[in-house]
């Protein structure tokens, strides 16, 4: 029996993923599959659109069989700890086969010698990485740096300046680092980029389609979704009454920063080089999140890692988080595949969690599973519904079967 692996954000489902679910079953020829997906926090250092729940529903009703919850400190965190996080819950429930992700190249070879030079640091690659953030360059263009060097190659900053390309070579990383017998497999993009607002072939990017949402082009949208995954779009943005973000959350980093000690707050996630005196200086200059974020960029941070530490910010990640004792949280299956249930929980090498209530009861467990329920109830705070934001919801909101 073959079972697919998928890492997801389904920020929201569109038709994009779904080409990638059955393209990714096709080429595989997996029997089942199952999703690591973001639960409330997304990997750009923002709120999901809406919650992890609805997008969990979306998920099984156009074909993954189990839906397990890649936990917050993983899922708002840099390209590498964000695959680190997803692998080594694939790799752990210990019954996936294969892996299928999406890149901007279809050069899985490539990708892979990229992802031994990353994993096996060679000293005239590091000497040149270091060398390059010494000149204030920020992380990610000093790696491209070292890499363009290390392959002699002058044109790899448009392999590297892709996102999905970034993801593709972290997976490999972290399949490498685990020594996993999950197989590898990739498929190229054929349509738009990540962040596009072009519509081909109904196909178009998460973001496009929360833009469509905001400027209510419901007609549109109705296109570029699968008919299940927009039916459920529509109800969850009429309970809510709009699609959460960002700027939501302004309020509370006000009080946060406003409160918060020094010591505190440099061990935040991501708070590094006395980033966190320009974080208090521009949120004393302008409320907005966006705005602070506007007058927070520089050189040396990307405006996405300056998201995350904001967003680590206002829910309390510290850099311990990651260290914490990973699980699969299942938050959902396929009633047919129930049986997938029961493969996970004999094999898992990581403890399985169907119900976080019951397994809070019953078990002395270190690890992030706590702080999640704090972290939903402040997702749930900035609902425009105010009968959405009672508190405890990670403890009362069962596994869902579809």
């Amino acid at each position: 029996m073959k079972i697919l692996g998928i890492i997801v954000e389904y920020n929201p489902f569109h038709n994009g993923h779904l080409y990638h679910l059955e393209k990714s079953k096709e080429i595989t020829g997996a029997d089942f599959c199952v999703g690591v997906m973001s639960g409330n926090y997304v990997q750009r250092g923002e709120p999901a659109c809406i919650d992890k729940f609805t997008r969990a529903k979306m998920a099984l009703s156009c074909g993954v069989d189990v839906i397990i919850e890649l936990p917050t400190p993983f899922a708002s965190s840099s390209a590498e700890f964000f695959a680190q996080g997803a692998i080594k819950i694939l790799d752990s429930i210990n019954i996936v086969t294969d892996i299928c992700f999406g890149a901007e190249t279809n050069n899985l070879d490539f990708l892979s010698k990229i992802a031994d030079v990353l994993v096996n640091e060679s000293q005239s690659f590091s000497y040149n990485l270091q060398n390059a953030l010494c000149e204030g360059n920020s992380y990610p263009r000093a790696r491209n740096i070292a890499l363009e060097k290390h392959f002699k190659l002058d044109k790899f900053k448009d392999l590297l300046n892709s996102s999905n390309n970034i993801l593709a070579i972290e997976y490999l990383k972290a399949l490498k680092k685990m020594q996993s017998s999950i197989t590898p497999h990739l498929i190229q993009r054929l349509h738009v980029d990540y962040n596009s607002d072009n519509i081909i072939e109904n196909i178009t990017s998460a973001t496009n389609i929360r833009n469509l949402t905001k400027l209510g082009d419901f007609e549109v949208l109705k296109t570029i979704m699968p008919k299940a995954s927009y039916d459920l779009f529509i109800d969850e943005l009429s309970k809510n009454n709009g699609l959460r973000e960002l700027n939501d959350f302004s309020d509370f980093l006000q009080y946060k920063l406003k409160t918060i000690s020094k010591s505190e707050l440099v061990n935040i996630s991501g708070m590094n080089e006395g980033i966190e005196n320009r974080l208090l200086r521009c949120a004393n200059e302008s409320y907005y999140i966006t705005d602070i974020l506007t007058k927070m960029k520089t050189k040396r941070y990307t405006h996405t890692a300056l998201q995350r530490l904001i967003l680590h910010t206002v829910i309390g990640i510290g850099k311990d988080c990651l260290d914490n004792k990973l699980y699969a949280r299942i938050l959902g299956f396929r009633s047919e595949s129930k049986h997938l249930l029961k493969l996970i929980t004999e094999n898992s090498k990581i403890p399985v969690i169907t119900s976080v209530n019951d397994f809070l009861k019953q078990n002395d467990f270190s690890s992030n599973l706590q702080d999640e329920i704090v972290w939903t109830d402040i997702y749930n705070l900035v609902s425009r519904n105010l009968s959405l934001r009672y508190s405890g919801q990670e403890l009362t909101h069962g596994m869902i079967v579809m």
